[in-house]
C-alpha cells in the first residue's frame, strides 16, 4: 500500500506539475501576444 501511494502522489505531482508549466507557458504566450498587438496598434495609428 504505501509503494502504491508513492507512487500515485507521484504520478500526481507530475501531472500537476506539468499542467502548471502548460498553463504558465500559455500566460507567457498570452503576454507576449497582446504586448506585439498593442505594439503594432501604436505604430499604426499616427501619434499624435
Amino acid at each position: 500500500m504505501e509503494k502504491t501511494c508513492a507512487t500515485f502522489d507521484l504520478k500526481t505531482i507530475i501531472l500537476i506539475s506539468i499542467g502548471s508549466g502548460i498553463l504558465l507557458v500559455v500566460l507567457v504566450l498570452m503576454g507576449l501576444i497582446i504586448k506585439l498587438y498593442s505594439k503594432v496598434a501604436t505604430s499604426a495609428k499616427p501619434v499624435t
